[in-house]
């Protein structure tokens, strides 16, 4: 699909939100750009070709920097409106200098790496098809992959893959017999539970205070041992999610020394925050409402957005997760970033865009593509792939 391009820049304001939200206009000014008008879920910013630039990637396809010209990476396959790209990590799986690209989809059930060619002398290298290897499937109960996420499980320095599947387990990347890259996976879930409750839902982080980065699901988390590649992580049960975005945001987030958690509801209305408590000498989970006005919060980023040194979440509607069928399905597409007050524990809501066609998919990018000493963001889905272009302190 040839990419076609506009841009508009707008300062929106915000929808009321809810009792724990005051809604106002956004004081970050973006400018919208319309990268690809095309399907995508998953995305990357990284430099492709070595040109120093930062390109947008988002399977089957790349667009280069600076004028985002759409170059394929490899065919993707499609069930329906569903491309099978729900999320990707870009990482140098064989240590070439070059930035390549793992993915999932959930109907292909298979994660997958994409190999960058890494040699780009002309424009007919740009357009080479990248060499696709598939990781080992562990037995499932005949579940997809919902997304992947990049962690240092083992503390290694290296970046492994933690996907959102049943059973729970991550991939380290290791050598083969011939001494060529090769992804092992280690189990974390090893109770061979079937069903599909806590299928939405992933997050990694401290939450019992050990230094260690523990992972949670939908319905609960698992507790990291000393040593996760060889000794058994004990899981516990706290909580059932339900449909929960991914990531789950794990951090201190009213400052008492313990970690709290932010959630949206992937099909429905609802985006949370989960304060750890202690009560009888027992952990338990007191739920806050940040916002119920819009639905379908699969994904979110938690980043210094505006620049006042205070860390903000970036998220926003996907569009048709169900296929239009889920509550909302048919309200108008936003991204919004979200202030926490620390003394009042509110929420303030600032609007990035509204009703323009502009949502996310099961990832979004928030990283200063143009070098230029802000954030940007970059938001794939069904309506489209676009780039929301910081450009306050222009």
């Amino acid at each position: 699909m040839k990419a076609k391009h506009w841009s508009q820049i707008v300062l929106l304001g915000a929808l009321v939100a809810s009792a724990t939200t005051v809604a106002r206009a956004a004081e970050v000014q973006f400018e919208k750009v319309v990268i690809d008008r095309g399907n995508a879920e998953g995305c990357s910013v990284v430099d492709v070709n070595g040109d120093g630039l930062l390109d947008i990637v988002a399977l089957p396809n790349w667009y280069r920097a600076p004028h985002w010209d759409e170059r394929p990476i490899h065919e993707v396959r499609r069930s329906g409106e569903f491309l099978m790209n729900y999320g990707q990590i870009a990482m140098d799986v064989n240590g070439d200098g070059a930035v390549d690209i793992v993915s999932a989809g959930w109907y292909d059930k298979d994660i997958f790496w994409y190999e960058n060619p890494k040699t780009f002398k002309n424009k007919a290298d740009e357009y080479k098809t990248w060499t696709r290897y598939t990781l080992p499937t562990p037995p499932s109960d005949g579940t997809g992959c919902e997304t992947v996420m990049a962690a240092d499980v083992d503390g290694d320095g290296q970046t492994d893959v933690v996907p959102n599947r049943r059973p729970l387990g991550w991939y380290r990347l290791e050598k083969d017999t011939e001494g060529k890259p090769a992804f092992k996976r280690y189990a974390i879930d090893l109770s061979g539970r079937r069903g599909e409750e806590w299928l939405h839902g992933l997050g990694l982080g401290d939450i019992n205070g050990d230094g260690r980065e523990d992972i949670m699901t939908g319905e609960g988390w698992w507790e990291k041992p000393p040593n996760p590649r060889t000794d058994k992580w004990t899981e516990h049960r706290d909580f059932v999610l339900h449909d929960a975005s991914v990531p789950i945001l794990i951090l201190d987030l009213d400052g008492d020394g313990d970690s709290d958690f932010i959630y949206g509801n992937v099909h429905n209305y609802g985006f949370f925050w989960m304060e750890q408590v202690r009560e009888g000498g027992e952990r338990k989970w007191a739920r806050h409402v940040i916002d119920k006005s819009w639905s379908q919060v699969h994904t979110m980023v938690w980043v210094d957005l505006d620049g006042d040194g205070e860390n903000e979440v970036v998220t926003g509607k996907r569009w048709r997760g169900h296929s239009g069928d889920d509550p909302g399905g048919h309200d108008p597409l936003g991204i919004y970033y979200y202030k926490f007050d620390l003394a009042t524990k509110n929420w303030e809501k600032r609007t990035i865009s509204y009703d323009e066609h502009i949502g996310t998919g099961m990832q979004l990018c928030v990283v200063d593509i143009d070098k230029d000493g802000d954030l940007d963001i970059v938001a794939p889905g069904k309506s489209g792939l676009y780039l929301l272009r910081n450009v306050t302190k222009k």
